[in-house]
C-alpha cells in the first residue's frame, strides 16, 4: 500500500507518544512511502526543541537523526509544485487545518 505520512504523523516512528505503533506498523505494510518536501526539516525542528527541552540527548538525537535519514532514503518526496500548492489551498479552505498540514 502506498503511504504518505504528514511530519506530526511521521514524528512518532521516532519519538516513542501514542500513535508510535500504529505508525510503525503501516511503515512495515506500506510498499511506497510519501513525504512532504518539509517533512524532514520539520521532524529534525522538533527533535531540537526536545533536546532544548532537555526530553531528548545530544546522543540519542543522533542515533534518531540516522534513523530518520535511513528512512528517507526511499521515500517519494512530494515537493511544491503549483500542483501540490493548489490542492493545499483547496484543503484549506474545505477543512480546518493548518498550512503545514494542507501541503
Amino acid at each position: 500500500m502506498k503511504t504518505f505520512f504528514d511530519a506530526s504523523t511521521f514524528a512518532k516512528r521516532y519519538v516513542e507518544e501514542n500513535g508510535s505503533q500504529l505508525v510503525d506498523d503501516i511503515c512495515q505494510e506500506a510498499s511506497e512511502l510519501s513525504l512532504s518536501v518539509i517533512c524532514v526539516p520539520e521532524i529534525i525542528s522538533a527533535l531540537n526543541r526536545r533536546i532544548r527541552e532537555k526530553r531528548l540527548s545530544h546522543q540519542d538525537y543522533v542515533a534518531v537523526k540516522q534513523y530518520l535519514s535511513d528512512d528517507i532514503r526511499d521515500a517519494v518526496i512530494i515537493n511544491l509544485t503549483p500542483e501540490v500548492i493548489a490542492t493545499s489551498a483547496s484543503l484549506l479552505e474545505a477543512s480546518p487545518l493548518r498550512a503545514m498540514d494542507a501541503l
